[in-house]
């Protein structure tokens, strides 16, 4: 990365790469507007939950080398509500695919029911987890942390 007036971007830029950027510029020869450019020592993006917002502010010198900063504050009720909303359509959506990939075993059993005469005979493991999956929007965490339920091995 590069730091210069305000804004970062990556480093090292060669002659061609800023012409190609500024293409409405005329350059001097020789052309040296690298001088200019000061590297920055790339710190790793913080964790954040949906509560909070980030943002790269401007880098701070320490040493001769400036270096990456980032700031985090707390989202707006609305932010958290938007979000909040987005990861319950992820997690909804994804719990629809695991029924989906289950509803083989409901099909089997009905369709196995009417040749033996047996009536249906559907595994209470199948069951359970279906149910479980069904059960996801009701667990204390949802949506932003869900257990999902161990899918059986029968």
């Amino acid at each position: 990365m590069y730091y210069i007036n305000t804004q970062t971007g990556e480093y090292p830029l060669t002659e061609a790469d800023i012409k190609q950027r500024h293409r409405d510029v005329s350059f001097p020869i020789p052309f040296e507007p690298l001088a200019e450019y000061k590297p920055v020592k790339v710190v790793a993006r913080p964790t954040v939950d949906y509560t909070q917002n980030i943002s790269e502010t401007k880098p701070v010198e320490e040493n001769g080398l400036f270096q990456q900063q980032w700031f985090i504050a707390e989202a707006t009720d609305g932010e958290k509500a938007e979000r909040t909303e987005q990861q319950a359509s992820i997690i909804r959506t994804q719990r629809n695919i695991k029924l989906s990939e289950t509803d083989w075993r409901v099909t089997y059993e009905v369709e196995k029911a009417a040749v033996d005469g047996l009536g249906i005979q559907f595994p209470a493991v199948w069951s359970t987890y279906r149910q479980a999956l069904r059960d996801i929007t009701t667990q204390p965490g949802f949506p932003h942390n869900v257990t999902w339920p161990t899918e059986p091995s029968t």
